[in-house]
């Protein structure tokens, strides 16, 4: 049987139906291989050509590296404007074959016409890695489009197969910036519309930022010229032995207009050439204002001054006591303002004429007013008068001047001549000079000695402007004096010229003027000369060291009263006390220390007593002896210096003042007979401006000096120096977690070491990995941010388990960085499912004393205490019920930026020994617990030490200090510091202090003295340029505003308000600056101002209504006492004279004056945005500034400027626009 013949394949019966594809394979085209489905660039761009129905591109050869090398143009033609034809052409050159060259161009025409389209699906290799990165290149930022990858670019002799061979893709680049003429050409037009366009925008800002004209007398004008000028000649010389920049100021000049002459003059007097605008300040300053060019010239933009009132009257006055009659002495005065002199001055010279000569005729009075004009314009300038050697002859006399006169007729010619006045017989010498612009006129009176005394000489003007003629003559006056006994028609005549061309630098010409010596005396001198003495009132004198009397005597007064305590009881139970103290055990190992070592470190634990005791028991061993001593203890703050010896005095069953005092700030308790006085570092640092060695001080014990603030690094080097000069002086510090080797390396390897053992009570510290296994947390928590979720689940879990997790019954003590984290815990222990049994408490330094203490007092029965604080509580206030510790780990610290002369408040994490500090809080009273926030991988990055204040803050204060205390040079003094701030920080403060006036540098340009107002800012215990605030407000008479808003600004803000009261308190805030300018420094002036003149009774309520703390308010007046009271020892203020020194106190321009000029360098420059219009029914009308686009900018200490913003919290805030 046949096999059955086979089937065909099913398909449809239409043409074609049912043939299967096949692949051709990889073909070579256009000489690359590729793939049945790639494309080539060149089959690539002829597609998208034939798309959207363009001309084929054009390839034409281009000059290429090499003869070997291949390199091509890609054109594409455009059918109407040949300028639109698009052009690519590879900066590299290809050394395979002429397919690739014309691939490499195709690639770039892709790439400017479909940039984003992702060709590298059809592109074979290489060109597609190739096209890869031509397009990662492209997003890269670039100024113009064909530029974006020239960035990376290789060479242009680089090759392809070069980089093939290292694995590397050619970037290719164009070597041209647009692809047609018409996009050249588009492109500048876009960059001249951009420019004009940012031109217009400025010249707008400029148009709304112009500079505010200030209108003053001329009188006030030269007082502020004199003041600049005195500056200038003060000044170093900078920028004058650079040639470059010489030129550059002469061409700037010279562009702006500047006269030749001008540009010359600042280049050899201007001090700072530096800086354009010191130049330009020079130039307005020293050049005549009618030679200044257009645009610097202020006249007409000038307001002129009109005689009104006081002002007319005076000029009426004048007229009047000069018996002036028009119709007489108009034509001599307009003769006389001709040459210079002014209507006024003309007016004076008529009234002496008239006094000197009564009921003369009228030459007679005019040859008078000449000669009296003369006579001042030569003392107003000082013009020498040679001694005359008289006895000559008329007919001698007559005889030279006509000679002289015949050779300057033959010079001048016609312009030559001479008149005699025949009824005065005074000879008038005339020459037209400077094409007859100018006239010189001798004046020689017939008594004049000629040429054997200086002639009366008058330079009138008749067709030129712009010559200060006073000027002019007192130089050709000076000249005559040189010329005595010669002939010197000629030579004055010839100097004219040269003396009006030169630049007029000189101040106008004063005459009439009366001695300023003579008229001060005047004024000051009382009209009653004896009882002158009872009207000065002297300034109270402060006796700050006690007299002391006979020490002898004290000595064994102290004795008695030491031995009469032997045998109180009250006394033997305090001793019974102190007697359990760990620091008691080594009392004799102290002062035997003391005996053998100037210094002596002591390391004790907290709770070991050495603060309270140590004192002690150097009193306890000199007094029994009848030896004088006299110990300064310092502490950190004020309370602790209150506090410390109340208690030291409580022990030794005294009252504060007696053997026990302190003094802190605004408040002294001492007597003769004190001997232990606990102190403020600041005020010891004061006592050391008066007593540089501190003489009859026998111990100095610092204590917490591991805080290592400013003052406490500042007298720490102090003392090193006078340990020198004193060696009978013992120094002691004290510390619980000190770095002591710091210490021993500072003050010498022999320093002894004395620890002591605490008297606390063990506390268990637990980590973040423990916190979060107890309290159940699974989420991934992070060492830098602070989880309030997980505080308030570690708070119910203690809770929860009824004795603080075993920790026993007591309060929680939180450690927050700032206010805002506290308001945010607090918050949410509120809202916890155990808030009902806990009652929260905030901590921190803004809150007033009543607030703080609430923290001291016991919970309600059934509630735990929960207290949520700041660093405060680390050191500052010990709250004795505290068995849990909950440390966050963080503070907030200041940090100050030396060039921008800022200080920032940064949220850093706490240093190991101020994490040690808050664990020792929970141990006081029984065992405790501590759970810290963070691991324990965290802790061993923290610093073993906190960062010495000193590397944090400003050092402009220190640096006064040092020059105050005469420590020698500042850098070399703080580099010898326990550790140095940075040079750059160093120079910033003296930087700042120069610019301040309290400092500057000396002939050397190498070190700074003090200033007479460096020496007074020293001596007042504020910040520098508060206290030139204060300075500048007892001069501008202005006293009780100004040190008013010292004190506030010395001081936390007075206002205070819950969150739910915030609208009260800003609404109160707008309510009072509505009714003064819109100032925070009026504001705080005007709350004080009320606070002040209420009743005591009465300004509890008024802090209450008002939002405002009572605590703060009663500080700053307290400060704005003891303020007034160091201007008095100043001598600057007088209070049985207050109304004299306040006499401005309502004129708010003098007190803005005040504050401008002590905080001159932080003062803004408000730049506004270009004004906008808008029409209305009356036309266009200006529109409002958008407050946020008014900017505002700061200049920092290297001349740049820096934007800031205002505080939401000024009055100055939604006022701004």
């Amino acid at each position: 049987m046949s096999a059955p013949p086979p089937r065909k394949p099913r398909g449809h019966r239409q043409k074609g139906a049912g043939t299967v594809a096949t692949s051709v394979g990889e073909q070579i085209r256009q000489g690359v291989l590729c793939k049945e489905w790639q494309r080539t660039p060149m089959q690539l761009l002829q597609e998208y050509c034939r798309s959207v129905k363009r001309q084929p591109a054009h390839y034409h050869n281009a000059q290429s590296d090499s003869e070997h090398t291949f390199r091509v143009r890609c054109v594409l033609s455009d059918a109407k404007s040949k300028d639109k034809d698009l052009i690519f052409c590879p900066t590299q050159s290809v050394d395979t074959t002429l397919d690739d060259a014309k691939h490499c161009a195709a690639l770039l025409a892709l790439l400017h016409l479909e940039p984003s389209r992702p060709h590298e699906r059809k592109l074979p290799d290489p060109y597609r890695e190739m096209w890869l990165v031509l397009q990662e290149e492209q997003k890269q930022p670039a100024f113009k489009p064909f530029k974006k990858s020239a960035a990376a670019a290789p060479d242009a002799s680089s090759s392809s197969d070069g980089d093939a061979a290292h694995g590397k893709v050619v970037v290719l680049t164009s070597d041209r910036a647009f692809a047609s003429k018409a996009e050249y050409t588009q492109s500048k037009l876009s960059e001249r519309e951009d420019r004009n366009r940012r031109q217009r925008s400025r010249e707008n800002r400029d148009r709304a930022n112009i500079p505010v004209q200030v209108f003053m007398s001329q009188k006030a004008r030269d007082l502020v010229e004199s003041v600049l000028a005195d500056v200038d000649n003060s000044l170093d010389r900078v920028g004058h032995d650079d040639p470059i920049r010489l030129a550059q100021v002469s061409a700037t000049l010279t562009a702006m207009g500047f006269q030749p002459m001008h540009i010359q003059a600042v280049v050899d007097r201007c001090p700072d050439l530096t800086d354009d605008t010191s130049v330009l300040d020079w130039l307005c300053l020293n050049v005549p204002e009618d030679e200044l060019p257009k645009g610097f010239n202020p006249n007409g933009t000038q307001l002129e001054v009109v005689g009104y009132g006081v002002v007319a009257k005076a000029a009426k006055a004048l007229e009047a006591s000069a018996a002036y009659d028009p119709a007489l002495h108009d034509a001599v005065i307009d003769q006389l303002t001709a040459c210079g002199y002014s209507r006024g001055d003309c007016l004076r010279a008529l009234e002496l004429a008239n006094a000197a000569l009564p009921n003369a005729h009228i030459l007679d009075v005019e040859h008078e007013i000449k000669l009296e004009l003369s006579r001042q314009l030569r003392r107003a300038l000082s013009v020498r008068e040679p001694d005359s050697a008289g006895g000559r002859s008329v007919e001698e006399l007559e005889e030279a001047l006509d000679e002289e006169l015949m050779v300057m007729e033959s010079i001048y010619d016609d312009k030559c001549t001479k008149t005699v006045l025949s009824n005065l017989n005074v000879r008038q010498i005339s020459m037209l000079l400077l094409d007859d612009t100018l006239e010189l006129v001798f004046y020689l009176p017939p008594e004049s000695q000629y040429p054997y005394e200086v002639p009366h000489l008058f330079l009138r003007a008749i067709a030129i402007d712009g010559v200060n003629l006073l000027a002019v003559t007192g130089q050709l006056l000076d000249l005559a004096s040189k010329l005595y006994g010669e002939p010197m028609m000629y030579e004055l005549s010839s100097a004219v010229q040269g003396l009006v061309h030169q630049p007029k630098l000189a101040k106008p010409v004063e005459l009439f003027r009366e001695d300023p010596v003579a008229t001060s005396a005047q004024q000051k001198a009382p009209k009653n000369a004896p009882n002158a003495k009872k009207s000065k009132a002297k300034p109270r004198q402060f006796n700050r060291t006690p007299h002391q009397g006979d020490p002898r005597a004290m000595n064994k007064q102290l004795y008695d009263k030491f031995q009469q305590k032997l045998g109180n009881d009250k006394y033997i139970q305090m001793q019974q006390t102190r007697a359990k103290l760990p620091a008691y055990q080594e009392r004799e190992t102290i002062v035997s220390l003391l005996e053998t070592n100037q210094v002596v470190l002591i390391s004790g634990a907290t709770g070991c007593g050495k603060t309270t005791q140590v004192p002690q028991f150097l009193l306890d061993h000199f007094i029994p002896k009848q030896q004088t001593c006299n110990i300064i203890c310092t502490q950190p703050r004020r309370l602790a210096a209150i506090g410390v010896a109340t208690r030291v005095a409580h022990e030794r069953t005294e009252s504060i003042g007696e053997s026990v005092g302190y003094s802190i700030r605004m408040e002294t308790r001492r007597s003769p007979e004190t001997r232990l006085l606990f102190c403020t570092t600041g005020v010891l640092l004061r006592r050391l401006l008066q007593d540089p060695v501190l003489e009859g001080v026998s111990h100095i014990i610092v204590d917490e000096v591991h805080e290592r603030n400013v003052d406490t690094d500042f007298l720490l080097s102090i003392l090193r120096d006078v340990l020198r000069q004193r060696t009978d002086l013992r120094l002691l510090l004290m510390s619980a977690t000190m770095n002591t080797s710091l210490f021993v390396d500072y003050f010498g390897t022999g320093t002894p070491v004395l620890s002591i053992p605490g008297f606390t009570y063990p506390v268990t510290c637990h980590y973040l990995k423990h916190v979060l296994d107890v309290t159940g947390t699974t989420d991934k928590v992070s060492d830098d941010a602070i989880n309030y979720r997980l505080v308030v689940s570690l708070v119910e879990y203690l809770v929860d388990t009824g004795d603080n997790g075993g920790a026993g019954e007591g309060a929680m003590l939180i450690f927050m960085p700032g206010v805002q984290e506290i308001k945010s815990t607090i918050r949410e222990l509120q809202q916890s499912k155990v808030a009902s049994a806990l009652v929260a408490y905030p901590l921190h330094g803004a809150l007033p004393g009543h607030e703080q203490s609430r923290v001291f007092d016991g919970a309600p029965k059934g509630k735990t205490k929960v207290i949520v604080s700041t660093n405060v509580a680390e050191t500052s206030i010990t709250i004795d019920d505290i068995v849990v510790v909950i440390d966050a780990g963080k503070a907030k610290e200041m940090a100050y930026d030396a060039i921008n002369r800022r200080s920032i408040l940064a949220e850093q994490w706490v240093s190991q020994a101020a994490a040690d500090q808050r664990k020792g809080r929970a141990g006081r009273v029984r065992p405790g617990v501590c759970y810290r926030l963070f691991s324990t991988k965290q802790f061993h990055k923290m610093a073993p030490q906190p960062t010495p204040e000193i590397h944090r803050v400003s050092l402009e204060p220190l640096c006064l200090q040092i020059q105050a205390l005469e420590l020698g040079p500042i850098d070399t003094f703080l580099a010898n510091a326990i550790e140095p701030p940075s040079p750059d920080a160093v120079q910033s403060a003296i930087d700042g202090l120069i610019e301040m006036g309290a400092l500057v540098r000396d002939n050397s340009n190498v070190q700074v003295q003090l200033t007479p107002l460096g020496a007074h800012l020293a001596r007042l215990p504020m910040d520098a340029r508060m206290a030139k605030v204060v300075v500048f407000g007892c001069i501008l008479r202005c006293v009780d505003p100004v040190v008013t808003i010292a004190a506030a600004l010395s001081s936390k803000s007075p206002f205070v308000s819950a969150p739910d009261d915030r609208s009260k308190g800003d609404a109160l805030k707008k309510q009072w600056s509505d009714q003064v300018p819109t100032s925070d420094h009026f504001l705080l002036w005007t709350v004080v101002k009320t606070f002040s003149a209420l009743s005591k009774s009465l300004r509890r309520s008024y802090c209450k209504d008002n939002c405002l703390s009572y605590e703060t308010l009663a500080t700053i007046v307290d400060l704005r006492h003891q303020y007034l009271e160091h201007c008095q020892m100043l001598g600057f203020y007088d209070p049985s004279n207050a109304a004299r020194f306040n006499q401005h106190s309502a004129n708010p321009k003098v007190i803005k004056a005040a504050l401008t000029a002590g905080l001159y360098g932080n003062v803004l420059q408000v730049v506004y945005p270009e004004q906008k219009y808008y029409e209305s029914a009356n036309g266009v009308l200006a529109a409002a500034h958008d407050a946020k686009a008014i900017r505002f900018f700061i200049r920092k200490l290297d001349k740049t400027t820096e934007r800031v913003f205002i505080h939401p919290s000024s009055v100055n805030f939604t006022r701004v626009g």
